[in-house]
């Protein structure tokens, strides 16, 4: 992921919603990997980081290797062409 500023790499984006979820006391989010079209939400600003590398390991898993239970927890299917 050096490609944004040196050229050599791809860049990926994401969309990230947050919101307080008053019940819980807490920031809820839903991040979402433009490119792939898979989500996944997190409870609190320290799961976000976590999130975000699992998306992105998701590009580079073999077809075939489900992620492990739990790793991910993907709101929908990715997006069809």
């Amino acid at each position: 992921m050096r490609g944004i500023k040196g050229g050599g790499g791809a860049a990926v984006s994401f969309v990230v919603r947050v919101w307080w979820e008053a019940g819980a006391g807490e920031w809820r989010g839903q991040v979402e990997h433009i490119q792939s079209g898979r989500r996944a939400v997190f409870a609190g600003w320290d799961a976000l980081p976590g999130v975000l590398r699992r998306l992105l390991g998701e590009e580079n898993r073999p077809a075939g290797d489900p992620a492990g239970a739990g790793e991910l927890a993907a709101e929908d299917e990715p997006k069809k062409a």
